[in-house]
This record gives C-alpha cells, structure tokens and sequence, in this order.
C-alpha cells in the first residue's frame, strides 16, 4: 500500500482494496488479516526525499471525509517534524562534539587526557585546553540544564573564554599574562548580558599549569 504513495508524494486514500485494481490481488487483502481500507501520507526527511508514510489500515470499508483528511494530513505533519527535530539535534551533537579539542596538546612531562559524555544527545558540559610556552591553560564548564538551549550556551561561552585566554583582548606592549580569575572576570564582563537575558548560569574552572615548577594557578566562577 505505501508504494503508491511514496511514488504520488501525496495523500492516498483507498475506500475498499478489494474494488481497487491496484490492490485487491494483494494477499494482506485476499486473505488474512482482510485490510479493506488504506488512508496515507507520505513523510520526507530534511533533505525532501520521501522515507516512509503516516498511514491507516481498517478491516472495513469506509471513507474519510475532508476534515478527516486534513487530521490526517495534521498528524503526519507531527511525524515529519519529530523526524526533522531527531536530524537536528543529531547534527548539533555533531557540532558540538567536534568544538571539543580533537586531540590532547603534547605538553613535556605530563599526559593530558579529558572526555565529555553528555546525558542527553546534547548539553552544555565542555572543556578546552591550551598550550602557551610553558604552560598548558585549560578550563571545564557546565552550563546550566541540558540539551539544545544548553548546547548553544555552550559554545557562546566556549567562544568567549578563548577570546579571553588570548593574547589579542589586552594591550601587546603589556608584559604580564592574564590570571585565571583576570580570564573569567573579563569573559564575565562579555557574557553577563547574554546569559541574564537567557537566565543561564555557568560554572567554570579555568586553570594553569606551569610546566617546569608544576605549580598550578586557578579561579572558578558560577554557583
């Protein structure tokens, strides 16, 4: 039966298989379970191409008038939607897997490792690290809930802490590195009116470690 309506694109009723040439040799008509009437749409996937149906089977004949059409029609529009969102939210978990550093810096003396297992497809767990000379630099964040809205705080902060960490927010001339809680003030002073108007929170640990001495220097910020 959803052949038809993969190949048509459109909503295909069928009010008694047993009348319909296209169907009434169909065994599922001719015997066991005795389908009589067939109502479907076709369901696409982001890309446009048609990837199944939304459809209804009865043992009966009957007929669907055109507010039941347009249910029908409605539902399969839900089904559609949940298949667009579960593609979604598959490729953000793609992005913000590969924000995440891709592999440890070489760092003398030390190994580096980390990981992030979100609970959900997506969240707002991350973390970063960064070698400067002596010193390997690196932070871990939480944002506050999980899943889309968390994912895309995520990386605006992610953004935010780098740009921090980097040499090009202060005067070159300037001979002293920033701190840790110097990296997390000004990241605040950037983020604040972002995260108040989402009402977001984040929890950071940013840290550094100086190789030679092993000494290490950080702030937290957040809760």
């Amino acid at each position: 039966f959803c052949s038809p309506v993969v190949a048509l694109g459109q909503l295909l009723v069928v009010e008694d298989a047993r009348l319909d040439a296209r169907f009434s040799g169909l065994p599922a008509v001719r015997g066991e379970p005795g389908v009589r009437f067939y109502a479907g749409c076709p369901i696409a996937d982001p890309d446009g191409i048609t990837v199944g149906t939304f459809c209804l089977l009865a043992f009966e004949p009957r007929t669907l008038d055109p507010h039941e059409r347009d249910l029908l029609a409605e539902l399969a529009a839900w089904a559609r939607q949940e298949l667009t969102g579960s593609a979604d939210i598959r490729r953000a978990r793609e992005v913000q897997q590969r924000l995440l550093p891709s592999s440890a810096p070489g760092f003398a003396g030390y190994d580096v490792a980390a990981t992030c297992l979100p609970t959900l497809m997506v969240g707002g767990d991350f973390y970063d690290y960064w070698v400067s000379g002596n010193e390997l630099r690196f932070c871990l964040a939480d944002v506050m809930g999980k899943g889309a809205g968390a994912a895309i705080i995520t990386a605006t902060v992610r953004a935010a802490l780098q740009a921090s960490w980097s040499p090009g927010v202060r005067d070159r001339r300037q001979e002293a590195r920033w701190t840790a809680s110097e990296v997390l003030s000004h990241a605040n002073r950037t983020l604040q009116r972002d995260l108040d108007q989402t009402a977001a929170l984040v929890t950071v640990l940013a840290a550094s470690l100086d190789g030679p001495s092993g000494q290490v220097s950080y702030a937290d910020a957040g809760h």
